[in-house]
């Protein structure tokens, strides 16, 4: 993943959605989540990849 403190951005359904990395989970809309696929779940009501909703590729985690 990226640097705790990046924020993640993707827009879905005519909203942004915006995800802040943190040390130990990720914070959307004053929520904690322990996985981002938790957090994109909550979000759009159905079950995502969190990295793959995001475009996070395996590269661009390793690379930071």
């Amino acid at each position: 993943l990226p640097l705790p403190g990046t924020v993640l951005k993707r827009k879905y359904k005519g909203q942004v959605i915006r995800a802040l990395i943190l040390e130990y989970g990720f914070e959307y809309d004053g929520e904690i989540y322990d996985s981002l696929s938790a957090l994109v779940t909550k979000v759009t009501g159905t079950r995502w990849n969190g990295y793959q909703f995001f475009g996070l590729t395996m590269k661009e985690a390793s690379n930071g």
